[in-house]
């Protein structure tokens, strides 16, 4: 026979594993939003070189190039 306390766990876990399949829910969807082959992507401009505009080209070292 099942007491309360065991009846109450069953009822917890059962909760608990809709409650997971209900949160899983919207992960499923994401697909239907992804990226089509027909969008443009823009991304920034590279600034690995940016330093050269204010340290010159002919600097050894790189050791202040971000220094404030």
């Amino acid at each position: 026979m099942n007491t309360a306390r065991e009846t109450s766990k069953k009822v917890i876990a059962i909760m608990l594993s809709i409650l997971l399949v209900i949160t899983m829910i919207p992960t499923l969807a994401i697909p239907a939003f992804a990226a089509t082959p027909t969008d443009t992507r823009v991304t920034d401009p590279s600034t690995m070189d940016g330093w050269k505009q204010y340290f010159g080209e002919n600097v050894d070292s790189t050791l202040n190039a971000g220094a404030i």
